[in-house]
């Protein structure tokens, strides 16, 4: 059974999950080292709902926060300006080329900053739900890659 700070737990990784997918620049498999207290398949299943949620609030939101100024200002802040333009653009000629497949391999590399495979993904044509779908498994994956070979280092 779930204790209070448990469930409390678990709403701050779908929170942060979702975050990752709106606009942190964090790496989304944070969680799986965060919260000790919780089972792995717990902390993976809040960390795919919470990435699909986001994913889902950026894909019906149209691009509106990667074409404000806030997303713009956090850019230049940040120096990433250039770094994230080009990112954008091969992310969008790699899901050309390789579809839905490309779009999940893009979410499930670790370090490949999400977001750029999340906004890049309009050239895909597919509808909310597969793309809300696509995250959250590519996060399922990212996180048992980056986890799966922690636990074999150490």
């Amino acid at each position: 059974m779930l204790d209070h700070q448990s469930l409390l737990d678990i709403g701050y990784i779908f929170v942060y999950e979702a975050a990752c997918a709106i606009f942190l620049p964090l790496p989304s498999e944070a969680p799986m080292f965060l919260f000790p207290n919780l089972s792995r398949v717990t902390v993976l299943v809040a960390s795919a709902l919470g990435k699909g949620s986001g994913s889902y609030l950026v894909f019906i939101s149209g691009g509106w926060f990667r074409q404000s100024s806030l997303f713009d200002k956090a850019l230049g802040l940040l120096r990433l300006r250039s770094f994230w333009v080009k990112l954008t653009a091969w992310s969008e000629r790699f899901m050309k080329v390789y579809g839905f497949l490309g779009f999940l391999a893009l979410e499930s590399i670790p370090g490949m900053p999400m977001r750029s495979a999340i906004y890049s993904s309009s050239v895909l044509g597919i509808n909310a739900v597969e793309f809300a779908l696509g995250a959250a498994v590519g996060t399922v994956i990212r996180c048992l890659l980056v986890y799966g070979g922690y636990v074999l280092i150490t």
